[in-house]
């Protein structure tokens, strides 16, 4: 940045809020107060909403109208100006008159419904989402607040009010160009009002949290700091990064690829010896095998399933998460495998005689029997992401009721997570107990996770299936050495800590807010960290014989 304190890659160095979840008042930055500057379309919610889409297809009708400017020049003018109007307004003339019927016709026939309408799955069904809800960080603000915005006023409190964030309507001060003289936050002087009451160069911190590169650009010439936002390090996460709470994108950023490496490495050391012996005894000897993978994640289990030695394997790998498919092809290629002819999901490897087959599809969402008879469903860290009964009916939907298919679920998680050496509360830093305890409470009733194995064996046997054989897979997951480790053996241990901090956040706040105890996250997250404690996880291997139902009556 060019002026005081402003920049992103010195932000998280200091200047988080001073009360609520980043401490006590004696952490203010500087010598001045910290104030939160959001901004709303793109960033309050996904760039890529139907929202969104609207308004730029509004601003292309406009622009094409009243200028004849197509949708090529109108995305340069945003992209140099931080919004297409502010292009308009320097480069084409645009006059208050004009600039009038602009906000009337574009955000006119904006509907909203799209930010209303429920998500396509509940909780995280990838495992490792671990969303922190804003409205609960932001339910009892740390410190000031701002909404700041290119959009009208009564499109800004339509978002807020359909993202559940209305509160902030009547607590925070809100910036638009109607407030500030036509301005747009790409001019310096939109900032004018604002920053002469919290000067940046007396202390005061003031942070923007936007998706737009020339917006921040221009705050941090101000001397303000700036969080980018994007579709990975989303507005909750810019928030609790300004609060201390977990690292800044450019200091630590959460890689789903590289986090499943060390996990799968994880995995293969933790596994039960005594229920793999139960699934290579349990399944056809000599006979070809037809498996699907329903979590199927960067193939961590196909080798193991080839180290069977079956005559020939039909492997179907279900991976719902589409960022990972060019990751498995890859890995599919290095293991030997050969692309079939005229696919580009179906691959060969002739030694053993295997076909993987790459879905991108959740088992619950494919047709009845679309497998034939299948003899192995593999769920690894899978079966406390979904429902018991779902697991249930959802894979004797898929292999057929008659199938009789087995069941392997390794590395299935039993809601109990510990520190050691762990550490008790000291004043408003909770005792890592405490923590551990409200994460996996956020983990059951924010995200949807099934801690409790038992409901699982319960549901087979409801069914008529049969628990086979179940075995101890805890994670045990020690400290990196150094910080060179963090790419390594240490990237494991650095995400747990990043899910303790991101999945309990939220809840930490609605416990404060109801009055359930202090919860300094940050101190905590700190502390932590410093202590190199040793995590475990608590999880079970466990092996199913699914139910089969008797053959029809003959005539």
């Amino acid at each position: 940045a060019a002026a005081g304190a402003g920049g992103r890659t010195a932000a998280g160095k200091g200047g988080n809020c001073p009360v609520g979840l980043r401490g006590g008042g004696d952490e203010v930055y500087g010598t001045g107060e910290a104030v939160l500057v959001l901004d709303v379309d793109g960033t309050l919610y996904s760039g890529g909403n139907a929202i969104e889409q609207q308004i730029i297809q509004g601003i292309h009708r406009f622009a094409l109208a009243r200028y004849t400017v197509d949708k090529e020049e109108c995305e340069r003018l945003h992209h140099k100006h931080g919004s297409t109007l502010e292009g308009l307004k320097i480069e084409h003339g645009m006059d208050e008159k004009s600039e009038r019927a602009y906000y009337r016709e574009v955000f006119a026939a904006v509907e909203y419904d799209a930010l209303l309408s429920p998500p396509e799955t509940e909780g995280d069904p990838t495992g490792y989402r671990h969303p922190a809800l804003l409205r609960q960080i932001l339910a009892n603000p740390p410190c000031k607040v701002v909404v700041a915005s290119n959009s009208p006023p009564h499109h800004v409190a339509r978002v807020l009010t359909a993202l559940g964030l209305a509160p902030l309507l009547a607590t925070a001060e809100i910036l638009t160009p109607q407030s500030q003289g036509g301005l747009t936050k790409a001019d310096p002087a939109f900032w004018d009002s604002l920053l002469a009451r919290f000067p940046p160069s007396e202390g005061h911190e003031v942070t923007l949290i936007d998706d737009s590169d020339v917006n921040l650009a221009v705050a941090e010439s101000l001397g303000m700091r700036g969080i980018q936002v994007d579709e990975s390090f989303p507005a909750a996460h810019a928030v609790l990064a300004q609060q201390g709470v977990i690292p800044f994108p450019e200091e630590w950023r959460f890689d789903a690829v590289k986090y499943l490496r060390a996990k799968n490495k994880v995995d293969a050391a933790s596994m039960s010896k005594t229920v793999s012996a139960s699934l290579a005894a349990s399944l056809p000897q000599g006979a070809p095998l037809k498996v699907v993978d329903v979590g199927a994640g960067l193939l961590s289990m196909l080798p193991k399933i080839m180290a069977l030695s079956p005559p020939r394997l039909d492997y179907y790998a279900l991976e719902p998460e589409k960022s990972l498919f060019a990751e498995n092809v890859k890995t599919l290629e290095e293991m030997g495998f050969v692309k079939l002819p005229d696919s580009t999901d179906r691959f060969f490897h002739e030694a053993s005689s295997t076909t993987v087959v790459l879905l991108q599809e959740d088992f619950r969402a494919l047709p009845p029997a679309v497998f034939g008879k299948v003899d192995l469903f593999v769920g690894c860290c899978f079966c406390d992401l979904v429902p018991p009964a779902a697991i249930v009916r959802g894979l004797m939907r898929l292999g057929g009721d008659q199938s009789g298919a087995l069941l392997y679920a390794p590395i299935t998680f039993c809601g109990k997570t510990t520190l050691s050496p762990a550490l008790p509360r000291e004043g408003r830093v909770p005792a890592d107990e405490e923590v551990m305890n409200l994460y996996h409470k956020s983990l059951s009733r924010d995200q949807g996770h099934f801690l409790d194995p038992s409901r699982l064996i319960s549901e087979v046997r409801a069914y008529g299936g049969a628990l086979l054989s179940q075995g101890g897979s805890n994670w045990v997951i020690p400290a990196p050495p150094g910080e060179n480790e963090k790419e390594d053996g240490g990237r494991l241990w650095e995400t747990m800590h990043y899910f303790f901090a991101t999945g309990t956040a939220g809840a930490a706040a609605r416990a404060e807010e109801e009055g359930r105890g202090d919860w300094d996250m940050a101190g905590w997250t700190a502390r932590a960290r410093a202590n190199l404690g040793t995590i475990e996880a608590h999880n079970v291997d466990l092996l199913f014989r699914l139910p089969s139902a008797p053959p029809p009556l003959q005539a």
